[in-house]
């Protein structure tokens, strides 16, 4: 997917699907030059999605040669199958990943229910950190206004100063909408003006359905020197100002999350940060959430 005329406040959304083909031609007037691309633009065109929401799994194209020439493609040990025919269907997957390894999820209507507490969350804490979700609490809600929609675990764990913004590691939102809690939280820095997840989702067709890559990169140190400033539409004259953890690093994270220990278990117990009232009418999501996580660990300790 791509997005169009942003600048006029008209929106437009272009589409490719998977039946789609566009065909570039490398003319072999320089077979140095030509082996040179050819060796590497498989590679490229995985760790690229032009622009595009990374965490969305949009702008994912794959590179076939016409004349059967194998391209090489360095591919990710870190990956999941689905068997979805419709691809919006493996985008929500694939947004139902994110968000577990983000913020967490927080699908709350009635029966339907489904609560995950953030895998960044169970991280910060591993490391005897305070999540940041607590600090604006701390910052902008009164006492008895923080433990909402089963987060206890969440609000009552805290560490000394000082507090640092993890979420935001894995792409700086810059608007959030806090709608249980009546309230709107802007961020901006002085000196990052957007950053984008340095995790990339790239969903690959193939013959049963979709393979669905996780490529990731460490953050830029001007990120990982900025300090978020982060206002409430609650009080919008108060400002809590966090730092990116020092010591944070996106493949400690990433380990944490999914390579085994010396024993053969994991750092975090995936079924754990399921709320017990998830009901019935999410079974199969949660069932589908927990054998995408325990197909991507196996794979990555492969």
């Amino acid at each position: 997917m791509y997005f169009g005329n942003m600048g006029d406040g008209n929106a437009k959304v272009f589409t490719m699907r998977e039946t789609n083909a566009l065909e570039i031609r490398i003319p072999q007037q320089c077979l140095q030059l030509y082996d040179i691309i050819l060796s590497h633009i498989g590679t490229m065109f995985m760790h690229t999605n032009f622009g595009t929401r990374k965490t969305k799994g949009y702008g994912s194209f794959t590179v076939f040669s016409t004349d059967g020439t194998p391209v090489q493609t360095i591919r990710p040990k870190l990956y999941f199958d689905s068997d979805e025919g419709d691809f919006r269907n493996v985008l929500k997957e694939i947004e139902y990943i994110h968000k577990a390894l983000r913020s967490g999820i927080n699908d709350c209507f009635g029966r339907k229910q489904l609560y995950f507490k953030s895998l960044m969350f169970a991280y910060a804490k591993s490391k005897g950190r305070q999540w940041d979700k607590k600090s604006i609490k701390q910052q902008f809600l009164g006492q008895g206004q923080q433990v909402n929609h089963g987060d206890s675990d969440i609000v009552s764990f805290s560490s000394r100063p000082p507090h640092y913004d993890y979420r935001d590691c894995l792409g700086l939102s810059t608007d959030e909408s806090w709608r249980n809690y009546g309230m709107n939280i802007k961020k901006s820095s002085d000196t990052v003006e957007r950053f984008m997840s340095p995790i990339l989702f790239k969903p690959v067709k193939t013959d049963r359905g979709w393979r669905v890559y996780i490529v990731y990169d460490e953050l830029p140190d001007a990120f990982r020197e900025a300090t978020i400033k982060i206002r409430s539409t609650r009080h919008p004259h108060n400002t809590l100002r966090l730092n990116i953890d020092p010591e944070f690093s996106i493949q400690d994270y990433i380990d944490f999350v999914f390579k085994k220990d010396k024993n053969g278990g994991y750092a975090i117990a995936i079924e754990n940060l399921f709320s017990p009232e998830t009901g019935d009418y999410n079974h199969e999501k949660k069932e589908r959430i927990l054998a995408i996580f325990n197909e991507l660990r196996n794979n990555y300790n492969q």
